[in-house]
């Protein structure tokens, strides 16, 4: 009998696996955890609704020592709405990344996967972590790397001017459902990979793919009497947190002057080594033929909305050549890069994709 057992989880599970994320960070010269306090399931369901959570325990100490998840979800594949499998949450003890655990967990995701193709994120400093081939191999997945993802941490500190243009940004209410669906069923499938939305389900309240929404949390564009942008802000600290493991000794004894210079130029302050931090992500971003001076007058509002509040920080991710990227430009940041993989046990499924469509991914379900 092997000492593993591959088992799906169970809700029983969830304090054993908070334990597990919390001893594997992500590394970095600053080593930060992403946790899901105080149920791993809450952050899980926001990443899929359709999810197979694979856990590995160790028969003699009946410790979890590994975890992967496998799920579905709809999303915009060429313009048209499909369901695509998402691989995520891969994380083994660092005690046993050596072994044959990441094969046996492999095993498993071929007989979820079959003859489908998935997506997978990883960050650019986490792709070797645990010395996964990604060329493939007997029984191994092949990685085909399809675009890559900036994703920026944006200090909210100075007031920054209002962009140019005669745009008008106010919070959504429920009387905006329509409207903002119809917006988004034209603009959401001209981007590869980006996921359905229904926005009556975020005001019914019960769907916990939407754990946390509320249309108010919406920021609506208009010129005129037209919608032309949307953009939502998540606050996920009740289920999903970003503390700050440790920094290099450097940057830890410097850290007090650092932040007095931070409170006097409109930086970021880092918390205590150990602590957390309070930031916001951005989804749901949509604009009218993708035009980067309709999500600017978005983003200043929403940056301009949380100064002077408990939240430090605003993250957003886009593909790398999205041109609302240069948005960000004249904002302080900190900018992080991941790559996005579609992994499959059979042929590159790349030249079925549109190579002209910009790639989506939607960084708050990660």
């Amino acid at each position: 009998m092997s000492r593993f057992q591959i088992r799906k989880a169970i809700q029983s599970d969830s304090e054993s696996l908070l334990k597990l994320m919390s001893s594997t960070h992500q590394e970095g010269k600053v080593r930060v955890n992403f946790e899901r306090k105080p149920n791993f399931f809450y952050g899980s369901l926001v990443t899929a609704p359709n999810l197979d959570i694979l856990v590995a325990e160790d028969r003699i100490n009946k410790h979890i020592i590994g975890v992967y998840s496998i799920g579905s979800r709809n999303v915009f594949v060429n313009g048209q709405m499909r369901r695509v499998k998402y691989g995520c949450d891969l994380r083994i003890h660092r005690d046993y990344r050596r072994g044959s655990l990441l094969a046996r967990l492999t095993k498993e995701v071929r007989k979820s996967l079959g003859e489908n193709w998935a997506q997978a994120v990883i960050l650019s400093e986490n792709v070797n972590v645990f010395d996964i081939p990604l060329s493939g191999g007997i029984g191994r997945p092949k990685f085909f790397e399809w675009g890559a993802i900036k994703t920026h941490l944006i200090y909210i500190g100075l007031p920054k001017s209002r962009p140019r243009g005669n745009y008008n940004v106010r919070v959504a209410s429920e009387n905006d459902i329509d409207i903002m669906q119809d917006f988004f069923n034209k603009e959401a499938p001209k981007k590869q990979f980006y996921p359905y939305y229904q926005f009556s389900r975020i005001s019914e309240g019960r769907d916990p793919y939407y754990r946390d929404q509320k249309i108010e949390d919406y920021f609506l564009c208009f010129e005129g009497d037209h919608l032309v942008g949307v953009t939502g802000f998540w606050n996920q600290k009740d289920f999903k947190q970003t503390r700050f493991v440790g920094y290099p000794t450097v940057l830890k004894a410097l850290r007090p002057l650092y932040n007095l210079q931070s409170r006097l130029t409109g930086g970021l302050e880092l918390p205590i080594a150990g602590g957390l931090l309070n930031y916001g992500t951005l989804h749901s971003i949509l604009v009218k033929d993708n035009q980067p001076i309709i999500f600017s007058h978005l983003f200043h509002k929403i940056y301009s909305s949380f100064r002077g509040t408990a939240i430090k920080a605003i993250v957003c991710g886009l593909s790398s050549n999205d041109p609302l990227m240069t948005v960000f430009k004249s904002y302080r940041k900190q900018t992080m890069g991941s790559k996005h993989y579609i992994f499959s046990f059979g042929d590159d499924p790349r030249k079925t994709l549109d190579p002209d469509r910009i790639l989506y991914v939607e960084i708050a379900r990660l």
